[in-house]
C-alpha cells in the first residue's frame, strides 16, 4: 500500500515538475503529432511505435522507482487507444503530458 501511495505522489510531483524539466525524444512532441503518427500506422516519421516505445521507457523508469507493474491488466492497444483519446481532447498538449495522465490513471487502478 505504501508503494502505491508513493507512486501516486511521485506521479503527481512529475506532473507538476514537467514545466521545469527538459523532455527528450517523442515525449516533447505535441499530441497532434502523436495523432498523425497513430493515423499513419506505419512508415510515418515519427512512427506511432516510437511514441509507444518512449512511453514504455517512461513507465519502466516509474516501475523501477515504485515496484508497481503499471501495465498489468492492460494491452498495448488499450494504452495506445487511451493516449489517442486523451490527445484528441488535448491536441495542443504535449505527448509527455498525455503519458503522465495515463500513468496517474494506471497507478490509481493498481492501488485498488
Amino acid at each position: 500500500m505504501i508503494h502505491r501511495v508513493l507512486a501516486i505522489s511521485l506521479l503527481s510531483f512529475s506532473l507538476s515538475a514537467q514545466a521545469a524539466s527538459t523532455v527528450y525524444g517523442n515525449g516533447g512532441a505535441s499530441c497532434a503529432l502523436f495523432l498523425i503518427a497513430a493515423q499513419a500506422k506505419q512508415g510515418g516519421n515519427p512512427s506511432v511505435d516510437s511514441f509507444m516505445m518512449w512511453f514504455s521507457g517512461y513507465a519502466s523508469l516509474a516501475s523501477a522507482q515504485t515496484s508497481i507493474d503499471y501495465f498489468a491488466d492492460t494491452t498495448p492497444a488499450s494504452r495506445q487507444h487511451w493516449l489517442e483519446e486523451y490527445c484528441k481532447a488535448h491536441p495542443l498538449g504535449m505527448f509527455d503530458e498525455a503519458v503522465a495522465a495515463l500513468m496517474a490513471v494506471l497507478a490509481e487502478h493498481q492501488a485498488q
